[in-house]
């Protein structure tokens, strides 16, 4: 599948990895550099593991975690969450998310995606 840009999230696109599995989607997620994904939810629980550059992510109380290679991070579904490119080349992570996932192969487009106010 090609990449997808994600509407609202500035020099952000996704690449569907693996959605051929009933319950489980894998994508590629890429920030570009000074990108960001803004504080949103899903429908479903993710897990995240960080392959490239840095970033700091958002939480709904505000606070920031700065995040590197080799980070694991785990959300539940409709958990507020969102990340700031930090670094300098972007920043990439993998995302295993349940349920039907964050992105509709068949229409090639997010789906489960809720920007937060701001």
């Amino acid at each position: 599948m090609s990449a997808i840009r994600v509407p609202g999230c500035p020099g952000t696109s996704i690449r569907e990895l693996l959605s051929m599995h009933p319950g489980l989607q894998i994508l590629e997620v890429t920030v570009e550099s000074g990108g960001r994904i803004p504080l949103h939810l899903h429908d479903c629980a993710a897990t995240m593991i960080v392959t490239r550059g840095s970033a700091r992510k958002l939480t709904a109380d505000g606070s920031t975690q700065p995040v590197k290679p080799g980070d694991v991070l785990a959300k539940a579904a409709k958990e507020p969450h969102g990340f700031d490119d930090v670094g300098e080349g972007g920043f990439t992570f993998i995302s295993l998310s349940d349920g039907r996932g964050i992105v509709d192969p068949s229409l090639h487009e997010v789906t489960n995606f809720q920007l937060m106010p701001s």
